[in-house]
């Protein structure tokens, strides 16, 4: 987290600067615009904070910090280190509790009084 200051603001502007330069403001996507001006935002934070990956499940997030030289990843292409995997579990077997035997209908009726 992080607030959208003046760098940012400054970052955003190259990038708007960058889609109006090519002809088309939404850089060619069929998102709305309020849409594509957050995920602008959000290359622009991380960009002028001197990020260089963005990690999102948002395929036009991942596109912007392309276009801006930065790499976009979903968290499913990260590598998982060797000391986060879970590895098998040493199961020890435990034993069944021994079952009681029934309880007759007489014992259950509420006694009368």
């Amino acid at each position: 987290m992080a607030d959208f200051n003046r760098a940012a603001a400054f970052e955003l502007s190259q990038i708007d600067r960058a889609a109006l330069n090519v002809g088309d403001k939404k850089d060619e996507t069929e998102a709305p615009w309020q849409k594509i001006k957050v995920d602008r935002q959000i290359i622009a934070i991380g960009k002028s904070l001197g990020a260089t990956l963005v990690i999102s499940g948002d395929v036009s997030v991942r596109n912007n910090a392309l276009r801006v030289g930065m790499q976009g990843m979903t968290i499913q292409e990260l590598e998982l280190p060797e000391a986060a995997k879970q590895h098998k579990l040493a199961l020890v077997p435990v034993k069944k509790p021994r079952t009681s035997r029934p309880l007759k209908e007489s014992s259950l009726k509420p006694a009368a009084t």
